[in-house]
């Protein structure tokens, strides 16, 4: 099953879930390509419009999300062997002091 969310159409993330369905994001920049579990991305983003997760990610390498394409498949037979996924380990929070003259 290819990505056939169309672009007006809203398409939560956790529909991906239900279907057993995998995120293949791919830069056109720099050509790097990673595959999500949904439920790792719903951690990040909450239950977003698959559509609009281009405009909310971006790539590692070139930090620009401007040449991002989202879209989803569900892995068969020779797709499913040797697909590496990125697994979300763990959410780092940065912390920036305030300060206040007195």
């Amino acid at each position: 099953m290819v990505n056939t969310a169309a672009p007006g159409y809203a398409y939560p993330v956790s529909k991906l879930i239900q279907h057993r369905l995998i995120l293949r994001v791919r830069c056109h920049t720099c050509k790097t390509l990673h595959h999500y579990r949904p439920e790792d991305l719903i951690q990040i983003f909450g239950d977003a419009d698959v559509n609009s997760l281009h405009r909310r990610m971006k790539c590692e390498q070139c930090r620009r999300n401007s040449a991002l394409s989202v879209d989803f498949f569900q892995p068969v037979g020779s797709d499913a062997i040797g697909l590496k996924i990125r697994r979300l380990v763990a959410i780092k929070l940065l912390r920036v002091p305030v300060w206040r003259e007195e």
